[in-house]
């Protein structure tokens, strides 16, 4: 059996080895050629996946370590009898984190205090729920709003969204999809963000055909929206130069590049596969991330705020890949290849509960709040 694998998927080789042979390539040199003899094709979200790729292949099972899948085409694979298989979730903790640590930066840049703010949820599904529970836990008012959702359960925690339009921040963790009552292609558009209240600050991390960026540009202009916090771009990898720059905060589709997140999502295909193959889907202890061996040591500050940004740069400074995109932004002709490059190059990036963190006496009521941020703790010495 022959596995075609993105080599860029956390532990695939060893994990699939025992399937068959190997076969791992670069994304962005991917050609129908390479995959026309596998049974199994895993990718990430660059690969586009569709009758381009795969017609006259001999590929059974396609899965993508990823929580979207935007860039499979499933009517096709199902069309042609071929199972796939995703990483719903995976990568939940490690977007709701970089939502955080935005938060936390962009409060920190423009001197705003996020206790008591608004913020309006858009989708409150596996990441969505996290980042509900995160604004919470920092003393904000949400207001969520998701349809599909609230027609399953009827929750009275659900709002229209035209009940949003006032909020002080509007964060979207939606698919993308194009058809239906719920479509969220362009939920983000001229209308909408005529709605909006001035001083609103707009963060996205789903997709980048969730806002119309075109209409966000003008927007930004016009001093319509106070800013813009962007992971996702429309036309990825070809984005929009001027766009980030505007934006307060400009990242590479990188929200949910955690380490951590990239290995859950491994051992999620690596199940899936063992199903399809009929095969026990057990994995060894490799798989589970390594534990980050330093503890950190809160200091005393009066600011809990402050404290909680000290926090999080030390786990990830979103200044720093802020920097590396405006830095690729500032020479439009190679923008795509750097963008890709940026994110196929990603560091590794750690999630909280991976650290301790020790609480001296002083702080030690703020214990709560930090484990509903997702952060371990241990006695201080």
């Amino acid at each position: 059996m022959l596995i075609c694998a993105d080599a860029k998927i956390p532990r695939v080789e060893s994990s699939f080895s025992q399937f068959g042979q190997v076969r791992l390539f670069d994304s962005r040199e991917l050609q129908p050629a390479f995959v026309r003899d596998a049974d199994i094709l895993l990718v990430r979200s660059e690969t586009k996946v569709g009758h381009e790729l795969l017609t006259g292949s001999r590929v059974r099972f396609v899965a993508s370590a990823t929580a979207g899948i935007d860039h499979v085409d499933t009517a096709y694979l199902a069309e042609q009898g071929i199972v796939f298989a995703s990483a719903p979730g995976a990568n939940s903790r490690s977007v709701a984190e970089y939502v955080l640590a935005a938060l936390l930066e962009i409060a920190h840049r423009q001197n705003i205090s996020l206790q008591s703010k608004c913020i309006g949820v858009v989708g409150v599904g596996a990441v969505g729920s996290k980042v509900v529970r995160i604004c919470q836990a920092l003393g904000m008012r949400v207001l969520q709003n998701d349809p599909p959702q609230e027609r399953l359960s009827g929750g009275a925690q659900f709002r229209p969204f035209e009940e949003l339009y006032q909020a002080d921040l509007l964060t979207l963790h939606v698919p993308l999809t194009f058809t239906g009552a719920d479509a969220t292609c362009h939920l983000i558009d001229e209308t909408c963000l005529r709605q909006l209240s001035p001083s609103c600050i707009l963060l996205n991390t789903s997709r980048g055909g969730v806002v119309d960026g075109s209409s966000l540009k003008q927007a930004l202009k016009e001093h319509r929206l106070r800013a813009a916090i962007l992971d996702v771009w429309e036309n990825e990898p070809k984005v929009d130069p001027e766009l980030i720059q505007m934006s307060e905060i400009a990242t590479p589709h990188i929200a949910g590049y955690s380490y951590d997140g990239k290995v859950r999502a491994t051992a999620m295909i690596h199940a899936a596969a063992c199903n399809f193959l009929g095969v026990s889907a057990e994995i060894s202890s490799d798989m589970e991330p390594a534990r980050a061996v330093p503890a950190l040591q809160a200091q005393a500050r009066h600011n809990l705020q402050q404290l909680l940004r000290e926090l999080v740069r030390n786990f990830y400074d979103i200044e720093s890949d802020d920097h590396s995109l405006r830095t690729a932004a500032a020479q439009p002709a190679s923008l795509a290849s750097r963008f890709a490059e940026l994110r196929q190059k990603y560091g590794v990036r750690r999630e909280f509960s991976t650290t301790e963190i020790a609480l001296p006496p002083p702080l030690s009521h703020l214990a709560p709040t930090l484990r509903a941020l997702g952060f371990r703790q241990r006695s201080a010495n």
